[in-house]
């Protein structure tokens, strides 16, 4: 507890000091009644401030534990605070809110009226992720008004934000109409391939169809009978290397940049990954996800429970990239042991360095044999084929240019690669990477293609 003199304290002795010294020249007083006035200010001070002591144990600021916000959206810490019948009417709060993360006030001063009050502290969260603030700054006025009162409090309050998703479900909300793909109905292809019962063989069953054991148990001819697979396994597999630490605006057009300024490759990761999870969702499928870089970092087996996808989010909105270089073989050995039946693996990646491209594709086959995968990346800005340019202003545009066609066409050789390998590798620009992976995940489940 800390304390320090209020103006009102200071204005005393000055207002004191100009009226003895008025007084003591007309009627020619001697020094002592300054020494006099001066100890009775200060015995006021003293007893006033030794009367306020008690002052901090009389209040009790709560905050609640857990508060969540989406980023980049307004939102409101709410508060209590409970004190003592005689308490001040007025007091002056402080959080330590880390500036880089929120955009809010850092005091509120604050007007108390019963034993019980609640108020709002108006708050936006500038980044994701997790903030614990344990300290409650609270200055207090004496009861005479002479002294401010300054203590802290331990609180324990975690603030969460979230990634915004309010974007995601606007661009998804003509792509998804409760169960069915796009804004039309489109049926299934094909007769399905999860097995549903056993019948007698009638005329026109496919011979394919026929179950031999069964027909050689039973003397008669017995037929499978399939129905369209409705709950699959959807993985999401995200990238947290230094490759998804760069800039989200590097790989998107001039126009574009100022909105991704303040986004990571990995936050547009993020926010991908759990748009997929809702739509899974909505679809009955499990989702799962899994976070690597040149190790295993987290992972989720496949689920739908009713707080799984709360579960996921909380697992992606603390990720943070990390300076290495992602291990491939090590994820596809983790992968393989991990996820026994087969699932679709939508794998979230930068792979613009061609070394590292060359590591992926010299071990995803182990992966393509058991899975359908699908790897993503985004489109960096720079990779376009020769001549697609509409201005040339400078030699250096001509060599960034050059430079952008190797880029292009290192990509264009390594989808083949991987397409002769059954595997999908798809390439998006920034805006559209969650409307089109999501499509793409609707078109394979409309073709039964797991």
């Amino acid at each position: 507890m800390r304390f320090s003199p209020d103006i009102k304290l200071i204005g005393l002795f000055a207002v004191m000091a100009i009226a003895v010294s008025a007084t003591a020249l007309v009627l020619g007083w001697g020094p002592g009644i300054y020494y006099i006035c001066i100890l009775g200010i200060t015995a006021i001070g003293l007893a006033d401030l030794y009367a306020s002591l008690s002052l901090p144990s009389k209040i009790c600021v709560i905050f609640p534990e857990t508060v969540r916000m989406s980023r980049n959206r307004d939102a409101v810490l709410c508060f209590q605070i409970q004190k003592h019948a005689a308490f001040p009417a007025r007091i002056t709060i402080g959080l330590p809110f880390p500036e880089s993360r929120f955009k809010t006030v850092y005091e509120k001063k604050i007007f108390l009226s019963e034993n019980m009050n609640t108020f709002d502290w108006p708050i936006t969260g500038l980044k994701q992720g997790a903030s614990l603030m344990d300290v409650c700054h609270i200055q207090m006025p004496s009861r005479l008004g002479l002294w401010e009162i300054k203590t802290s409090e331990k609180i324990q309050c975690t603030l969460n934000v979230y990634p915004d998703m309010s974007k995601e479900k606007k661009s998804l909300a003509g792509l998804l109409t409760g169960a069915e793909y796009g804004i039309h109905t489109i049926k299934n292809i094909g007769k399905g391939r999860e097995f549903e019962h056993l019948r007698e063989y009638l005329p026109g069953d496919m011979y394919e169809d026929i179950h031999w054991k069964a027909t050689a148990k039973r003397g008669i001819p017995v037929t499978k009978i399939f129905q369209v697979e409705k709950t699959q396994n959807i993985y999401v597999m995200i990238d947290a290397s230094r490759l998804s630490a760069r800039n989200a605006a590097a790989f998107s057009d001039q126009t574009a940049r100022p909105i991704y300024a303040a986004e990571s490759i990995l936050e547009k990761f993020i926010t991908t990954a759990l748009s997929i999870g809702l739509t899974a969702r909505q679809q009955g499928d499990n989702f799962g996800l899994g976070v690597f870089t040149d190790k295993m970092e987290r992972f989720l087996l496949a689920g739908t429970r009713a707080n799984h996808f709360n579960l996921c989010r909380d697992t992606l909105f603390t990720l943070e990239p990390r300076q290495v270089t992602p291990d491939f073989n090590e994820w596809i050995t983790f992968v393989g042991n991990k996820i026994r039946k087969r699932s679709l693996i939508i794998l979230l990646t930068s792979l613009d360095d061609p070394a590292i491209a060359e590591n992926l594709l010299n071990h995803i086959h182990i992966l393509g044999r058991r899975h359908l995968v699908m790897i993503n990346m985004l489109n960096p800005a720079s990779a376009n084929p020769l001549f697609s340019a509409d201005t040339i202003e400078s030699i250096d545009d001509i060599y960034g240019h050059l430079a952008g066609h190797v880029q292009w066409h290192f990509l264009r050789k390594f989808e083949k690669s991987l397409s002769r390998m059954g595997i999908g590798f798809h390439l998006h620009s920034l805006p559209d990477l969650t409307v089109n992976i999501i499509s793409k995940y609707m078109e394979i489940k409309q073709r039964q293609a797991l």
